[in-house]
């Protein structure tokens, strides 16, 4: 068994306001490992809106800036 995480989701697109938290649904069945920002036109980073929550179908995330944005889960 692996513990690096692999790339779990294709490519998502996200136009963001600073602080203004988004939820991805993605219906993994499981707990995600984490996510990459790829692409950005901004400096930006997210974390977990509330990190007690069961992240198995989606998770809630918060936007340190306003941007466009792709990235994958993990």
């Amino acid at each position: 068994m692996s513990l690096l995480p692999r790339i779990s989701s294709e490519p998502i697109e996200i136009t963001t306001e600073t602080g203004k938290p988004i939820t991805i649904k993605h219906g993994f069945g499981r707990q995600l490992a984490g996510w990459l920002v790829i692409w950005s036109d901004a400096p930006i980073s997210f974390y977990v809106h509330d990190n007690s929550l069961d992240t198995s179908q989606e998770v809630t995330l918060v936007p340190s800036a306003s941007a466009f944005t792709r990235l994958v889960l993990l």
